[in-house]
């Protein structure tokens, strides 16, 4: 961030600057020219094209009263010209382009006479910009700025700028704070009328009408008060149109009158507003009356004449005999943006009142009426909410950017230690607890028949643990239906082991992962399921001969190890011993047709209790062992489920961080960490 950043709310009406200076608070600064208040300038231009002072122009308030104050015959003279009303228009009018280059031109030159020392080159320079203006829009906007001599400016949507207004940009919370809530921004200014939901730092939805605004109503009085002036100094609109007094009357006077009309009628509306209109008409305009025009509202000949209308305009405004009730159309407008995106309406936790036009009493009824009185908030300086917003934004993403290369810097160190000790973290006693009820369940079902069937008919050990692979082979789809949930439970804890790691990083660093929604974080790896030596998956496939081999290996471990009498082969199993070793009683207890009297004797008394035992140790250990192969075998995943959940809370940052470019769309860019493993099968399905 540069030393000085000036922020610019080009308005149809009116145009405000505020600034912040080594990084100080954001502060509203004006261009005096001709009186102009001390809220912002007129958005107006006054050419001279004729007489020996053709080519200096006038703008501001300077423009009003040279204009207003110059005769008709010092008009026709100095080929006096008034321009206004132009910065909506830029997209579709060269004229309205080069209004807006020269009245900016003028604002940066009168700045510097006035020694405010603008530089641009030097200076962090924003531009205001309503969401729902066009890619064209914004690049008119910024190439009208670079003529003008602002240069490079950046761009930030309007509806950011009024967020940014609320917040203290010098808080560490300043990022989780701004986007904790769903706010609805209503910009309601001269040329206008700008909708926007803001949720996590993106433009969920934005909608409104770049003609509902400011200068539908400065039509409205301009109406009016050639109906006043009936009475006592008759007019018409021909007449102003005839001698080049339209425009002025009703895009300067008839203005200005409707903001002394507007901010009387906010302190009281049961009082008609007086007036003596340009030292010639009486005026009493009571609020019922307003209203009564509002809601039956046609646009003048002057207004059609002068404006440029979208070709989705209502019907009913090139209707010469049809009426739009403007009032009605600004709810209508309010409403529809939630019926066509199905956002209810419930959803919204504030809504933000920026814009002058939003000081009229109808603006906030109309909302008050939707959303209820308590979630409205109106700025303290609505004129100027946008432009001193854009100026916190600086300082909001300074903050922002501050914060996400101190997370990622910290999180290549964090990373590596989440993953190790996912790594090092061996099976929980709660899975250990299941396997073993599992191994029991799967013993009683499948093993146990088998024995039984050996212990009454005899045969060979081999020929038992060939009986018993082909059991659990046969029925791998049960079994694995029997061992499900501990995969899932596998699954469940090796996700919640990533998330607690990093909620508890994000709460070191100032961040509520409850916010974040990490319970629907995604981690690409396959299902947890053993495999075998030729690396096939399934239970049955790993396991069906292990776990025969298990338990006629137990068998014969006992034989060895006397655990089973064997009465006269005792003499057998010890002569084998003491000349050929374990192994060749192993393979004489395999090979040996044991009848069924034998049999049933070889697997009787503690045999059967022993082998369980053993069955489940081994049984369990086989699982720890393919899941510790599994966890070395995706460690990569492991790592991107880490980065995609890393990147969820610098996303958020990132987003801020973003929002001048001006984008419709938001969004983060990827730094740092990557995300591409985040996404794919949500792990334990």
């Amino acid at each position: 961030m540069k030393n000085r950043v000036i922020a610019i709310d080009f308005g149809t009406c009116n145009t405000y600057l505020s600034q912040s200076v080594n990084g100080g608070p954001a502060e509203e600064f004006n261009i005096a020219v001709g009186g102009d208040s001390a809220h912002g300038m007129k958005s107006v231009i006054m050419y001279r094209t004729k007489g020996e002072n053709a080519g200096n122009n006038e703008f501001g308030q300077e423009a009003i009263n040279a204009f207003g104050g110059a005769s008709p015959k010092k008009k026709e003279a100095n080929g006096l010209e008034l321009a206004s009303s132009f910065k909506p228009d830029i997209e579709v009018s060269e004229k309205a382009r080069q209004d807006s280059i020269c009245f900016l031109t003028n604002l940066l030159t009168e700045a510097n006479k006035q020694n405010l020392h603008i530089e641009p080159a030097e200076t962090d320079v924003f531009f205001g910009v309503p969401s729902e203006a066009s890619e064209d829009y914004r690049a008119r906007l910024l190439e009208i700025a670079r003529k003008a001599g602002w240069g490079d400016v950046r761009l930030l949507d309007e509806p950011f700028g009024a967020l940014c207004y609320y917040q203290n940009e010098s808080s560490d919370d300043v990022v989780n704070e701004m986007l904790h809530d769903s706010v609805l921004v209503v910009d309601f200014g001269g040329g206008t009328c700008d909708f926007v939901i803001l949720e996590n730092g993106d433009i969920k939805y934005s909608w409104g009408d770049m003609l509902l605004g400011g200068r539908l109503f400065d039509d409205l009085f301009y109406q009016w008060i050639i109906d006043c002036s009936q009475d006592s100094m008759p007019v018409t609109e021909e007449q102003l149109i005839k001698t080049n007094k339209d425009f002025y009357w009703r895009c300067i006077k008839c203005r200005e009158l409707k903001e002394k009309f507007s901010n009387a009628m906010v302190k009281d509306n049961t009082c008609p507003y007086e007036e003596y209109f340009v030292d010639q008409y009486e005026l009493e305009l009571p609020w019922e009356e307003f209203v009564r025009r509002a809601q039956n509202y046609h646009p003048s000949v002057s207004f059609m004449n002068m404006t440029k209308l979208p070709a989705d305009m209502s019907k009913t405004m090139f209707n010469p005999s049809g009426t739009t009730d403007i009032l009605n159309w600004f709810e209508k407008e309010l409403r529809r943006g939630f019926e066509v995106s199905r956002i209810p309406i419930s959803s919204v936790d504030k809504i933000l009142l920026a814009g002058g036009s939003s000081n009229w009493n109808f603006v906030r009824e109309a909302c008050q009426k939707i959303f209820g009185e308590e979630k409205l908030i109106r700025c303290t300086n609505p004129f100027a909410a946008i432009s001193m917003g854009l100026v916190k934004y600086s300082k909001i993403k300074e903050v922002a950017m501050g914060k996400i290369q101190a997370m990622e810097q910290d999180a290549k160190t964090q990373k590596a230690k989440f993953v190790q000790k996912l790594m090092d973290t061996p099976l929980s006693d709660n899975v250990n607890t299941m396997l073993t009820q599992k191994a029991a369940e799967i013993f009683e079902k499948f093993a146990m028949p088998t024995l039984n069937k050996f212990s009454e008919n005899g045969g060979m050990l081999t020929d038992l643990e060939q009986s018993l692979s082909s059991i659990f082979n046969r029925n791998a789809a049960e079994i694995n239906d029997i061992l499900s949930p501990v995969f899932n439970s596998i699954g469940s804890e090796l996700k919640y082991s990533v998330i607690s790691d990093i909620k508890s990083w994000f709460w070191t660093n100032g961040i509520n992962p409850d916010d974040l929604n990490l319970d629907n974080i995604v981690i690409n790896l396959p299902e947890f399921k053993p495999t075998n030596a030729d690396g096939d998956t399934g239970v049955a496939s790993s396991l069906g001969g292990t776990i025969a081999m298990t338990i006629v290996g137990a068998i014969i471990g006992l034989i060895i190890g006397g655990s089973v009498a064997l009465g006269p082969f005792s003499i057998i199993v010890g002569g084998i011993l003491a000349f050929g070793g374990g192994k060749a009683v192993e393979h004489w207890a395999r090979t040996t047709s044991w009848t069924p009297s034998w049999a049933a004797w070889l697997i009787s008394g503690d045999v059967i209790p022993n082998l369980q035992k053993k069955f489940y140790a081994d049984f369990v250990q086989n699982f720890a062992d393919g899941f510790k192969a599994f966890k070395k075998s995706n460690k990569g995943n492991i790592e991107n489920a880490v980065d995609g959940s890393v990147n969820q809370a610098l996303a958020l940052y990132r987003k801020v961080a973003n929002m001048e470019r001006g984008t419709r769309a938001g969004g983060a860019e990827s730094a740092g960490f990557s995300s591409s493993g985040s996404a794919g099968d949500a792990f334990g399905k």
